[in-house]
């Protein structure tokens, strides 16, 4: 609502006071002000004359004093009506805007600034001669530099928005801000991302912040969205799922386009060189103290050069260890190998390291690894004696431990069912259960919280397996129970006596606990009889892997991943039975790889859950009577966070899901001594430096759509306008003062006047 005007010759009316409500529903609560006053009416007192002649000289005594009541009362019900109709303007939120010059300038527009934050944005610029310049500045402070230029060369009165491409996107600022110091402290907190770049995903997010502005804020005029990137092919070179999500998009783009301009600081290249390490690896899933284990990092060149002499170091717990020199070809990649020994037990920090180019996040891996004095096993069979399964079992396990022979060191002990119960499972690697009949609710609780944490349980069913049960506590039959079993048991299955046994289908040997058996087929992996096994039906949904099948196709092991752990289990039993036998597998040299490769396979959760990807969380157990307790969090960026520990089961557990950045991670979990550690690497995507061709980028994704691609930015030019307009001003903080002053008014007026009348 306009209060002043004025004209000139060719502009028109333009406020130089507009006063106005941002919620202007809240006005009814001024309807609250009547209340003193219907109090006051209420309180009046019904007076009945009473000619009487003693009182005639006492009402002349005290007719000037009633006088004075009266003007106190009605004091009292101004100051209490303008408290009310005080807070009741607060909450309406008016404000003031358009005070100042008449004259024609600029709009107030919104800007969205879109700031690329994948890592390839953190490629620097060569010097003169093409050499990697290490005090050059990364595109990623580029574009923060050239965000800066476009607020500080806006006018006064521009509302601002930031937005973050990365993966997944980030709104930082989703409500236009018209202060220029506050949009500049945001962006200077801005840091660069270690993933890729959602580009549809930040289309969203800015229609979103679009559409919330133009609501809120109708005055303002469409400025611009300004994407600042190196419009790199791994994040522009978008792959949509089907034709009718890339129609999607395009729609998208064009109704985001008709609302406000769009345009594209391009601050990439054609092409760049770079080279990194995308893999590191080691062979098997733990290693034991004091002996040789096999490394491994992946290099790949994403040039178009030959590399040659090249160094890779190679660091454990942040000391370097060796250096390893290598070549690779133009677009290619080679595996260089390293052997080390690891002296003590613990989790040992490992980084392979290239020196620095260009593009620096990429040139470093890494791996925690477990290192144990020793594996142990619990081993439980269901019908212990003589040429049971659990023998079969120690004996494979523990024929590497013998004197001179090669292989780590594994301490087995045998027990009944009740040690599920019974002992502390923690101290084990690995539990094989063989044959065990059933399992009660708490032995499965047991099972499953050991899973969980990181164990490893392999199942070997035989003829004392009691289907329901398993089904009902492992299977996932019992939703309160929860599954830890790969598959559900359906019925023993036996081979045609008039047919040969079932041999085995190993898949080609895709998994990898079948890797050992790989060009080895004149072992007679392949022909081990199998004469009866149950028949296993994998659960809805499940995510378990078919190991070994039968050539029937029936499978005979499955293995899934259970929190940090992995279940195995395999239909068949760990036993040879004369008078009922169910395979000839434990008679046979090939059982003993096979089941080391199932042991190594069974730990693979400690190794897992520990080395992840850019933005996985870490995630671990802790203690019961830690719960609600909090977990303090190293992270790669030299701070600490915390997270709360929350009830999961019979034990506590906790995740941290803030992993934006590669590098080692330590979590200190009250009431445990040790040291839980993490490593999270890049997913190396990003590493690619070629650059999508901003031309086919408009003549096929924003076809039809104005879209400005330039290598630096110019303001778009906005038409005539009336007014230059400042930010609207808020009154409801002045208000909310004067209702205090007038509540302080209150009570000294009150105690005054009751002073006086005493």
């Amino acid at each position: 609502m306009p209060l002043f005007v004025a004209t000139t010759a060719d502009m028109p009316l333009v406020p130089l006071l507009a006063f106005d409500f941002g919620s202007t529903g809240m006005l009814w609560f001024l309807a609250a002000a009547a209340a003193p006053i219907l109090i006051h009416l209420w309180n009046r007192r019904n007076r009945r004359t009473i000619t009487w002649a003693a009182m005639e000289y006492l009402l002349a005594a005290i007719k000037q004093k009633t006088r004075r009541i009266v003007v106190q009362n009605w004091l009292l019900l101004a100051v209490r009506t303008l408290l009310v109709i005080a807070v009741a303007l607060a909450v309406a939120k008016p404000y003031v805007e358009s005070v100042g010059t008449v004259h024609t300038g600029p709009a107030r527009m919104l800007r969205v600034l879109v700031i690329d934050a994948s890592y390839s944005m953190g490629t620097t610029s060569s010097d003169a001669a093409g050499q990697f310049d290490r005090q050059a500045t990364g595109r990623f402070e580029r574009a923060k530099e050239v965000a800066t230029q476009i607020v500080e060369q806006s006018p006064q009165g521009d509302g601002f928005a930031l937005v973050v491409l990365a993966d997944p996107p980030r709104t930082i600022i989703g409500h236009p801000v018209f202060e220029h110091a506050n949009v500049l402290a945001e962006l200077d907190k801005l840091r660069l991302t270690h993933g890729g770049g959602d580009v549809p995903g930040t289309f969203q997010r800015v229609a979103e912040v679009v559409a919330n502005a133009r609501r809120e804020y109708p005055e303002l005029a469409p400025g611009e969205v300004v994407f600042i990137t190196d419009l790199g092919q791994n994040s522009w070179d978008l792959q949509f799922a089907s034709e009718q999500a890339e129609q999607d998009f395009r729609g998208q783009v064009r109704r985001l386009a008709q609302q406000i301009p769009l345009q594209i600081v391009n601050l990439g290249e054609s092409h760049r060189e770079n080279v990194a390490v995308t893999g590191l690896r080691m062979e098997g899933t733990y290693a034991t103290a004091g002996q040789d284990v096999l490394l491994e990092a992946t290099v790949r060149n994403f040039g178009r050069q030959e590399l040659t002499g090249r160094r890779l170091q190679w660091l454990v717990d942040g000391r370097g260890v060796g250096e390893e020199t290598f070549s690779v070809e133009a677009s290619g990649q080679v595996s260089v190998p390293f052997r080390y020994r690891f002296e003590s037990p613990g989790l040992q920090t490992v980084e392979a390291r290239l020196a620095d180019d260009p593009l620096t996040i990429d040139n470093r891996r890494y791996l925690i690894v477990p290192v144990k004095r020793e594996v142990r096993v619990l081993c439980i069979d269901g019908r212990p004696s003589a040429g049971s399964g659990a023998g079969y079992l120690e004996a494979a396990l523990e024929t590497a431990s013998t004197p001179g022979a090669l292989g780590d060191p594994v301490r087995v002990d045998v027990a009944r069912p009740a040690a599920l119960t019974g002992r502390d499972l923690s101290r084990y690697d690995v539990i094989y259960l063989n044959n065990v009949p059933q399992f009660s609710r708490a032995e499965a609780s047991v099972l499953r919280d050991y899973l969980l944490a990181g164990g490893g349980v392999v199942f070997f069913l035989g003829d004392q397996v009691r289907p329901e049960n398993y089904n009902r506590c492992l299977g996932g039959d019992d939703p309160q129970q929860g599954r830890i079993l790969p598959a559900r048991l359906a019925s023993v299955e036996s081979f045609d006596p008039t047919q040969q046994p079932y041999v085995l289908n190993p898949h080609d040997y895709r998994h990898p606990m079948l890797h050992v058996f790989r060009g080895n087929e004149q072992v007679g992996f392949l022909r081990t009889p199998i004469y009866r096994y149950w028949k296993l039906e994998p659960a809805e949904p499940s995510a378990a892997q078919t190991v070994l099948s039968l050539t029937n196709g029936d499978p005979l092991i499955m293995t899934e991943e259970f929190g940090a752990g992995t279940a195995i289990v395999v239909a068949t039993p760990a036993e040879v039975s004369p008078s009922d036998p169910w395979n000839l597998m434990p008679a046979l040299q090939n059982f003993v790889p096979l089941v080391r490769e199932s042991l190594k396979a069974a730990m693979a959760g400690q190794f897992r859950h520990r080395n992840l990807e850019v933005g996985q969380p870490l995630q671990g157990m802790a203690p019961r009577h830690a719960i609600g307790e909090h977990v303090t969090i190293d992270t790669p960026w030299d701070a600490t966070a915390t997270t709360t520990i929350t009830a999961d089961g019979d034990r506590g557990h906790w995740s941290f899901a803030d992993t934006a950045e590669a590098g080692f991670y330590s979590a200190h979990v009250p009431g445990v001594p040790e040291v839980d550690r993490f490593a999270v690497n890049l997913n190396t995507r990003e590493s690619d430096l070629t650059q999508v061709d901003p031309q086919e980028l408009l003549s096929i994704h924003f076809a039809g759509t104005p879209v400005r691609i330039r290598s630096s930015w110019e303001p778009e030019v906005a038409g005539p306008v009336e007014t230059l307009v400042p930010a609207p001003k808020y009154l409801q903080g002045w208000l909310l003062l004067a209702a205090l002053v007038l509540l302080f008014a209150d009570s000294f007026l009150g105690w005054f006047f009751g002073s006086r009348q005493a």
